[in-house]
């Protein structure tokens, strides 16, 4: 178990490579990792063309993606 905790220590094999240990959840660990390093267009794909659109006003997707938003907004103004 513990080598497979420790890819998760990895943000590209987190984003790449997906270890299985994160089960069906998955794609929100990587939508906060693309969130907090500004990678909106590869966020808006993974929110909106990966996930159902049964999903995208879900409180998870509606989360991520107004911390991006407003995160990359407010570096605009720096």
């Amino acid at each position: 178990m513990l080598p497979q905790l420790l890819l998760l220590l990895d943000r590209n094999v987190v984003l790449n490579e997906t270890p299985d240990i994160l089960g069906p959840g998955d794609w929100l660990i990587r939508a906060w990792l693309l969130a907090g390093e500004g990678r909106i267009d590869e966020l808006k794909h993974l929110l909106f063309v990966e996930r159902p659109a049964h999903t995208h006003d879900s409180v998870p997707i509606r989360t991520v993606w107004n911390y991006a938003t407003g995160r990359a907004s407010d570096t605009a103004a720096r």
